[in-house]
Order: structure tokens, then sequence, then C-alpha cells
């Protein structure tokens, strides 16, 4: 008889879920003695026979259905096909299903950092909440746990006492063959790839820039962000108000592919995010040989080892500094790429990764 695994990528629409719920499936080796149903993003259909695409009610992917989707509709679904096994990669950990891996990708959960909290609107700090709480509530009642470093497994166990297996595997880095160096970019540009988010501190950059023109820094931190967002309208608000036009830039929002003609173009990446549950693109720029600065925190650390610059993601004048000494060559970086190129080389392919994550979802 065969053993049934559910695939849950019902919110892995962008980002690194995207990433890894894609990655996941074209690796994915289809045994004769597993069936394999699987729940995508909205708008995204098979393009494999030998799965089982999960049916899903438009309305369902609407912010109104998500916790019924969550709490009846999976939950109905995995006793009526009689799931043995579920890999979930969604926002939440699902009640009464059996045989449940949880991907834990929510850095809110455990951070004690107050600050990234007070920076949040009321909307943004009521629904961050929400999810807190029904994935701590859930979580005692989990089988298994896969998360992306050894940081963040010690969080877990710090603050729930989880007595789940729990494993850590490094989200691998796959990159193109070939590159398109973005001319828009020059090789004395920091690039921060990021998209919006409260704590990914975009508010500091003004700030930073402003230290860098202080102190005679010929460069730019060149941005991601949607030129359209009211992100980098107000963001733009501060840059006129301290004069640092010359110095802070955004390329608008940009595909995977483009992302990685920049960072091909400057190699430097500059990443003062508060928070992070592993730092996928931190890893893709080790991969191109980028000089990495990035924030200094357990989580980030853990991941980037001594391969990376770190600075003090409150201080602007710490944050100014580091970006001078590389613009000043007083940092020996081919030390820094051969570190980061063994960091990179001890990650596993995706198809061994995808081969680990589902044997440990379906035993």
């Amino acid at each position: 008889m065969k053993k049934k695994l559910l695939l849950n990528g019902f919110s892995s629409k962008a980002g690194g879920g995207k990433t890894i719920f894609d990655n996941i499936l074209a690796s994915l080796v289809v045994e004769d003695n597993l069936e394999v149903h699987v729940i995508f993003p909205p708008g995204v259909k098979s393009q494999r026979e030998n799965i089982r695409q999960v049916k899903i009610p438009n309305y369902m992917y609407s912010r109104a259905f998500v916790l019924v989707f969550y709490l009846v509709f999976l939950p109905l679904y995995c006793r009526k096909y009689k799931i043995e096994c579920c890999l979930n990669l969604g926002d939440l950990v699902l009640p009464f299903v059996r045989g449940q891996t949880y991907f834990f990708d929510w850095a809110y959960l455990v951070t004690k950092n107050s600050i990234i909290w007070e920076s949040m609107t009321f909307k943004d700090k009521v629904s961050r909440k929400l999810k807190s709480f029904l994935i701590g509530v859930m979580m005692s009642s989990n089988k298994r746990i896969i998360c992306q470093s050894e940081a963040m497994k010690e969080s877990l166990v710090d603050k729930f006492g989880i007595v789940s297996e729990v494993l850590v595997l490094s989200t691998p880095v796959e990159l193109p063959r070939s590159f398109k160096i973005d001319t828009r970019v020059r090789s004395t540009d920091f690039i921060y790839v990021s998209n919006y988010a409260p704590h990914k501190n975009f508010s500091v950059i003004p700030f930073v820039a402003q230290e860098l023109k202080r102190n005679g820094v010929n460069t730019r931190i060149v941005l991601t962000l949607d030129k359209s967002s009211k992100e980098w309208c107000d963001l733009l608000d501060d840059i006129k108000r301290l004069s640092v036009e010359k110095y802070v830039v955004t390329l608008g929002a940009l595909s995977n592919n483009e992302v990685y003609d920049v960072l091909k173009a400057s190699k430097r990446l500059f990443f003062p995010s508060l928070l992070e549950s592993y730092g996928l693109p931190i890893l893709e720029a080790m991969s191109l040989g980028c000089v990495v600065l990035v924030s200094r925190s357990p989580y980030i650390e853990s991941v980037c080892k001594d391969a990376a610059i770190y600075f003090d993601p409150y201080d602007v004048g710490d944050m100014a500094a580091v970006i001078g000494e590389v613009v000043d060559t007083k940092i020996d970086i081919s030390v820094l790429q051969k570190k980061a190129a063994d960091v990179i080389s001890g990650i596993d392919s995706w198809e061994v990764y995808t081969k680990k994550i589902v044997n440990f979802s379906s035993k």
C-alpha cells in the first residue's frame, strides 16, 4: 500500500518560501510506494503527472479565510484522503493532523527584540502577534520540526521546551549558469536585496548615508524597493531631508535573475536586517563572490560563521565605518571569499536536501 504524503505550499508565493517550495517540487522523486498530494500557491498549476494537486477554492486564498483553510479545510482533507505524512511549508501548524512535519520560518515567534515590535504599525503588530500566538499554541502538539540554523533550533527549544524531533537543514543555493552585468550598478555600490518588512531596518539607511557623506566615503547604498511603494516614498522623504540623494537609490522590485545580475556587478552586499530565520540572499551573495556586510545577530552568525563582516544594526556610525573600511580596501576580501566558499560547499544540493526532507517527513 502506498504511503500518502501531503506537501503544503499554500503560502509559498514569494521570497524564500517560493524558492524552497519550487525546488523541493522540482527535485522530488516520487517512488512507487509514495502518493504525493500538493497544495500550490494561488494561480499555480502542477506541471507533473505523478502528483495530485489539491483543489483549493479561490476564496480560501483571501486573508479572511486563511484560518478556515488551516483549521478546517486542511485537517478535513487529510482525514478524508487518509494522509499519513504532511510536510507543512505553510504559515501555521495544522491542528489534528497526524504525521505532520512543520517547516519553521517565523523568527518573530522567538525574538526577544522589543524594538522590532515597537517599529511596526498597529495592523502589522496585530497580524504578526496573532500568527505567533497560533503557532505557539499548536507547536507543542507537532511531531517533527525543520528549521534552517542551529541558532533557530536553540531558540525554539529554549522558548517551548520542545521535545519534538528537530532537523536542522541549510537551504541550498543554486545560481543561474549565466549572468548579465547590470549597468545601473557601479562596482563601488553596496546592494541591499530585500522587500519591505518591519524588521528589515530600512529606516536607518538615510542616516547611514549621512555618515558616509560626512566621512567622505564615495559609495551608494542600492535598494530593491518598489519605486511606487509607500515605504520607498517615506524613505525618500528622509533621504531628501538629509540631502543624501546621491548616496541612496532604489532599482525597484527585481526578479531573482535580476538580483543575481546586480550582485554580480557590485560584488558587495549590505544587509542591516534586525531578524532573519536564515538569510538566503546573504548566501546567494556569498556564492557570487560578494563581500557581505551583515547585522551582528545569533541567527545570521549561525549561518555566515566567520565569512562575513559584522556590524551593530542599531549604530549608524558602526555601519558607515565598516562600509568605509571595505571602500578603502582595509579588509582582505580574498580571505572572506575563501571562508564563504567553505560555508557554501557545506550546503547540500537541492536533490540531496529534498531527499532528506522527504525521508524525515515520511518516516
